[in-house]
This record gives structure tokens, C-alpha cells and sequence, in this order.
């Protein structure tokens, strides 16, 4: 059978509309959860600016109160996505609104956004309100029982990219050896009111052991490793592949509080039951897809070029720091879009400093008169949030007529090393052009492997 044909092929279509019911559904609570737990205020309303992605500095204008509305759209696109009302529209704002917040900042910079923007496009093209939609039952479109089997192969390709690629980039030396696992754990808390202070210290007890480290270190390699192989092999690997989610996800979950993704993740278990064990289980009542009549197996012309295209852009983001001159764990360069997720802990002593051009008088930014503690932290190690940052500071003293230079001096320490200098503190980075390709030129090169981890843990 030739290629086309098998992407043509239609299938029963109950793990897509499940799907759609859960992503809407995770999207809702979502949204409208980053607006009671004031992460919408504190990440848009009570700032001065946000990092956005370079060259979108035009999503500055978002920045404000208007942001509650926009999440309250995003609120109820996601409610009308799970409900299949205006499918199309939904789909397409929440999207849309999804991407504008995602590249609007980076300060709560997540995988998992990331991700959800990739879906939220993928779902665009996807007949995903075919059935136990309300556009059927209100007959803004036909009720269809199949999708085009090539919809089951872009989720499932997309799922495995991300967790191959996330399994990849975790093995070099600091993650082999648990180093960014027992920073994590020897700093977290696990005192909460729902246990004793004595089961939290049991728990904290357990957590610092190297062992405990190098098995979630180890454990997680394999996990984003097998976990597509095993759902695909057979009825048997794939249910221990569930047991294995179940229990992943919903520990990085307990440990991380990551919101909404360990279960955004766990919904894509659907795509790879038999559709129709998913129809039995949550669809008993929808006729069988081998009682359907098609009118057509044909696949449409743009089905190959777009989604071929897709994927070569997927495929080659988390493999282009390799092509750059740098060191990806050292100065970020090529880790966004590359699902690195949870990688390596960095601390800085960072300060800025401007000079007064006409009258060469120096003096030291009090950072938090410009950024708020959650962005802070980036910006004593990031190289694109420093460089944004000498760029607004420039722009603020413009507005009073004063032309300034801004260097940066900051020492870096990955993964528990001692601080080494980072930045050169000669360099007016508000001068420095941005490089895509790249490391910064005020970011000196260096070589984790020649600096030392000191005996005694630090702080990340």
C-alpha cells in the first residue's frame, strides 16, 4: 500500500475527540488557574516590562491589566475546544492567545508551554469535533466516526521527538552523575500541611540520599528513552508504559508543582491504545468505524508538504547547538525549542553598572528598581535576558536625554562548580548586536569540565 494511502487510511476517530475533550478541558483550568493564583498578575500586570523573544518586542504592548482578559478568552476557547462549540474558531484563538503570552515572556519559561502552543497548532488542521462535539448537534458540521490515519501519526511523532530528545540531552556528565538532582533535593521542602513534620523530615531523609539521586537521574533517561517504544510494542509493554507514566508524571507533579503538564502529558497515552479500545471505554454508544461510509481516501496535497516541513524544523532546533560555537549548559546558546528540560541549577553574582558618557560618571543599577524578583534570577545568568536588559536601560536614560554605556559583570556557577567570570566586564553590551548563530561577545568561553565542584553543596 503506498504511503499516501496508509496516511489516508480512515480510522475510528475516539482517541482524537478524547483528546480534545482533555486538552480543552487541562486548558481551562489552566487559564483561568494562572489568573486566580495571581500568575498572570505577577507575570504581566505588576511589572515593568517582560523578556520577551527577541525581535517580538512588539508584544510589549500586551503587557498590562489587559492580560486577565486575554487568559479569560483563553479560559473559555479552552472550554469550547472540550465542548467542540465553534471548534474551529476555538482552536484557532486559544492558539493564537497561547503563542502571543508564550513568546511575550520568558521569565516562566517552560517546555511544557512550549508544547502546548505545538498542539494547539497540530489540532488546527484536525478534524477533532467530528463527533460528541456540539457542532454536530447544533449541525454546524456532520457527524463523522473516522479521521485520516495520518492525525494518530503527527501526534504520535510529535510525542516521541519530544521524548527522545529530552532523553538525549540528559546524558553528559552532571546529569550521570545526579549533580542537578541533589541540588534540587537538598534544597526543597517537603513540609506541607497535609503530613507530620516527622514524615516530611523522612522525606527529606530520603530525597538527599546519592542513591535516590542517581536512580531519578538514571530513571529519567530511560523513561523519555522507552516510554513511545514500549506504548508501541505491544498490549502488554503498553500498559506497564501507563503504570510508568502514571508514576512519572504525577511524582515530577508532587515534587515540582508544574501545573497542569504531567497530565497534559498523560493524555497522550490515548494515541496509542487501538481506537477502538477507546471508543468501548468512553464512547460505548458510537457506532463502529467499520460501519462508516467514506466518500473518500484520498489525502489531501497539503498534508505531506506542510507536515514534512514541520518536522524537519522539529527535528533540527534541539540538535542546533551542536553547530554553533558554544556550550549550550554555559551561555543558553541553542537551548530554547530544544526540549532540555530540567537540565542543569545556575547561581550568579551579577552586577550592572552604567557610565554617563558625557561626564563618564559611573554608577551601579539597583536591579529591582527595573525587575521583579521572578525575573531576576534569569537575568543574573541568561545571556539574551542580560542583553535585552542593557538595551531598555539604555532606552530608559534616553527619555532624559542621557546616553549611557552598560557593562555587566557576573561570575556563574553550573551545576554546583565554584563561580567563575561569565560576562567581560569591558564590554558595553547595549552596543553588542545580537547573534543568532552563537555564542554573545561579552560572554567569555569557558570549560565546565576544568572547573571545580566544591565539597560542600551550594545553594542553586
Amino acid at each position: 500500500m503506498k504511503l499516501r494511502n496508509i496516511l489516508a487510511e480512515p480510522v475510528d476517530n475516539s482517541p482524537l475527540v478524547l483528546f480534545r475533550i482533555f486538552f480543552g478541558l487541562l486548558m481551562f483550568f489552566e487559564s483561568f488557574g494562572a489568573i486566580i493564583t495571581g500568575w498572570v498578575n505577577e507575570t504581566f500586570v505588576e511589572v515593568n516590562f517582560t523578556f520577551n523573544f527577541i525581535g517580538l518586542d512588539f508584544l510589549q504592548a500586551m503587557v498590562g491589566p489587559q492580560m486577565y482578559g486575554l487568559y479569560f478568552v483563553m479560559g473559555i476557547s479552552g472550554l469550547f475546544i472540550a465542548l467542540g462549540f465553534y471548534y474551529r474558531i476555538a482552536i484557532i484563538t486559544f492558539t493564537t492567545l497561547w503563542s502571543v503570552t508564550y513568546f511575550a515572556q520568558k521569565t516562566h519559561y517552560n517546555n511544557h508551554y512550549y508544547l502546548v502552543m505545538l498542539i494547539g497548532a497540530l489540532m488546527c488542521f484536525m478534524p477533532a469535533n467530528g463527533y460528541a462535539s456540539q457542532d454536530v448537534k447544533f449541525g454546524f458540521r456532520r457527524q463523522e466516526i473516522t479521521c485520516p490515519r495520518w492525525v494518530y501519526l503527527v501526534m504520535i511523532l510529535q510525542v516521541a521527538i519530544v521524548y527522545f530528545y529530552a532523553s538525549i540531552a540528559k546524558i553528559y556528565p552532571d546529569w550521570l552523575a545526579g549533580k542537578p538532582i541533589e541540588i534540587w533535593f537538598t534544597y526543597k521542602s517537603f513540609q506541607t500541611p497535609f503530613w507530620s513534620n516527622e514524615f516530611a523530615a523522612t522525606l527529606s531523609e530520603f530525597f538527599t540520599q546519592p542513591s535516590t539521586h542517581l536512580f531519578f537521574a538514571y530513571g529519567g533517561i530511560l523513561f523519555d528513552l522507552l516510554i513511545v517504544p514500549m506504548f508501541l510494542f505491544n498490549k502488554w509493554t503498553r500498559w506497564i508504559a501507563v503504570i510508568a507514566s502514571l508514576l512519572f508524571h504525577l511524582t515530577n507533579s508532587a515534587i515540582f508543582q508544574i501545573g497542569v503538564f504531567p497530565y497534559f502529558a498523560l493524555a497522550f497515552a490515548v494515541f496509542f491504545f487501538k481506537p477502538e479500545t477507546i471508543r468501548r471505554r468512553f464512547f460505548p454508544k458510537k457506532p463502529m468505524s467499520n460501519k462508516a461510509v467514506t466518500s473518500s481516501q484520498s489525502l489531501p496535497k497539503w498534508v505531506l508538504p506542510v507536515f514534512g516541513f514541520y518536522f524537519l524544523i522539529q527535528i533540527a532546533l534541539p540538535v542546533r547547538h551542536h553547530f554553533m560555537n558554544g556550550n549550550v549548559l554555559w551561555d543558553e546558546t541553542g537551548h530554547r525549542l530544544s526540549w532540555r528540560m530540567m537540565l542543569r541549577t545556575k547561581s550568579a553574582n551579577t552586577n550592572v553598572s552604567v557610565v554617563n558618557t558625557e561626564t563618564g560618571v559611573r554608577e551601579r543599577v539597583n536591579l529591582y528598581q527595573y525587575v521583579k524578583p521572578h525575573q531576576l534570577g534569569d537575568l543574573l545568568t541568561k545571556p539574551d535576558i542580560q542583553w535585552q536588559f542593557a538595551k531598555k536601560l539604555k532606552e530608559s536614560y534616553a527619555k532624559d536625554s542621557i546616553d549611557i554605556e552598560v557593562y555587566i559583570n557576573s561570575q556563574l556557577s553550573v551545576n554546583g562548580r565554584e563561580r567563575v567570570q561569565f560576562t567581560d566586564p569591558t564590554i558595553d553590551v547595549s552596543e553588542q548586536p545580537w547573534n543568532f548563530w552563537g555564542p554573545q561577545t561579552w560572554v567569555l568561553p569557558t570549560n565546565l569540565e576544568d572547573t571545580k565542584k566544591p565539597t560542600p553543596k551550594s545553594r542553586p
